[in-house]
């Protein structure tokens, strides 16, 4: 998972006790924990933070590289945010961050042992951490989008 300029190796935390990164830009590596919440989840850099969404709670990555030599030994930290998503993570077809670079939309198909779950398109405000549904349409592609700035597409 790409993450501004590092990339995240994520595996599950069964196979390794820490998420390595490499540092793109200096070559550099670090490591970070695993967040305590567990299960498949959706993964997503969106607003300047690393999202790791799951059915019952949604943690995201807080923290930076420390500077070179800090006695500190824990450069990077998860906060929880505690409320449920709309949709059944299992269930998600697309994602893709909006160019304003803090939403990110989400596209899931209904639960089908739930006959009050429906299909639709989400969106998460990183800001304000809430969820918004936009309706039963789908995003018209499988996957994870991204927008290039540069091509406006």
């Amino acid at each position: 998972m790409a993450h501004g300029t590092k990339i995240f190796a994520t595996q599950p935390p069964e196979a390794s006790p820490a998420i390595p990164a490499l540092d793109v830009h200096t070559l550099g590596t670090t490591v970070c924990p695993w967040p305590s919440s567990h299960g498949r989840p959706l993964l997503a850099s969106v607003g300047g933070n690393l999202f790791f969404f799951l059915a019952t709670s949604t943690d995201y990555l807080a923290g930076h590289d420390l500077p070179r030599g800090s006695k500190a030994k824990v450069p990077w930290s998860w906060n929880t945010i505690g409320e449920p998503l709309p949709f059944a993570v299992t269930l998600v077809t697309s994602y893709a961050a909006h160019p304003d670079g803090r939403t990110l939309f989400v596209s899931a198909e209904k639960r089908a042992y739930a006959p009050d779950s429906h299909q639709g398109t989400f969106s998460f405000n990183t800001q304000s951490h809430q969820w918004t549904r936009h309706g039963d349409w789908l995003l018209p592609f499988k996957g994870r989008a991204c927008f290039d700035r540069d091509l406006e597409a």
